[in-house]
């Protein structure tokens, strides 16, 4: 359900007010606020991950979205002017591309594919929570601008080694809350490594613990797909440990599939509770 936007991830504004102006003459048509989410904003090309657009940041925390219609100029002189405001204020470029060099399969969740115009993701670094911008001058006559605050928390793990021995110990089994997948694939999206390194300092801490990796998926799709597809993420879970230093024996993975969902499929929010992986004690 990605929207197509050209976001412009800024800081927060001085009395509610982004920090980078519209460019002249433009029609403003989209204004909405988000308080709080997780987004993923391609930092680089790599044609291979088509779900989250190559290379990504992970960012959580508030977004403003803002959309204008741009007057008759070339879209590489407004995203000129959007480039220049930004770094006149402090902003590091963290990537820019344009058209067709940015990856036919790069594309943002918030929006849309960005080989559609001009675009650039950049980052203004701050001791109460970075600030990020990713913009795309779409080809049709469009800037969508987010602006995003990070959480000053982001980058810790969503749960502890501490809290998933406490689980393991009173119910056998933990979530690993903060690990997900590119979508229909084994691949680690980004920002699993910190809750990674905590299952690794669980078992570096209780060396006579072993575990089983336990994937499971929503109810949509085939059966024995997804049966196939939660094995292969448990399996990259449990290759992940094992490069941080875990003993492969101490740990087997195995796909559930859609057999053990947590709660219903029948919203969203539902179906990304039951898309997980659990740690189960064995």
């Amino acid at each position: 359900m990605p929207i197509l936007l050209v976001l412009l991830l800024i800081g927060a504004a001085a009395e509610g007010q982004t920090p980078v102006k519209p460019y002249e003459g433009s029609k403003s048509y989209l204004h909405k606020v988000v308080d709080s989410g997780e987004f993923l904003i391609p930092v680089g090309k790599e044609p291979r991950n088509r779900a989250v657009g190559g290379r990504s940041k992970k960012v959580m925390g508030k977004v403003e979205l803002l959309g204008y219609r741009n007057p008759a100029a070339e879209p590489a002189l407004i995203f000129g002017f959007y480039r220049a405001s930004l770094e006149e204020k402090g902003f590091e470029v963290l990537y820019s591309c344009a058209l067709a060099e940015c990856g036919k399969s790069s594309w943002f969740e918030h929006l849309g594919p960005i080989d559609q115009g001009h675009y650039l993701a950049a980052r203004l670094k701050r001791g109460q929570g970075d600030l990020y911008v990713a913009l795309l001058v779409h080809k049709g006559g469009q800037t969508r601008i987010a602006v995003v605050e990070a959480d000053k928390d982001a980058g810790k793990p969503a749960v502890s080694a501490e809290a998933m021995l406490a689980d393991l110990q009173a119910s056998g089994r933990t979530t690993l809350q903060g690990v997900s997948f590119v979508e229909g694939k084994a691949e680690l999206a980004p920002g699993a490594d910190p809750v990674l390194a905590e299952v690794a300092k669980l078992l570096q801490e209780s060396p006579e613990l072993s575990l089983l990796v336990v994937g499971h998926c929503d109810g949509v799709g085939d059966y024995e797909v997804n049966l196939e597809l939660t094995k292969a993420r448990a399996e990259a879970v449990a290759k992940a440990l094992a490069a941080l230093g875990i003993a492969p024996a101490r740990l087997r993975a195995a796909g559930a599939g859609m057999m053990a969902p947590v709660t219903s499929n029948d919203s969203e929010q539902g179906r990304a509770r039951n898309r997980r992986i659990e740690l189960v004690r064995r």
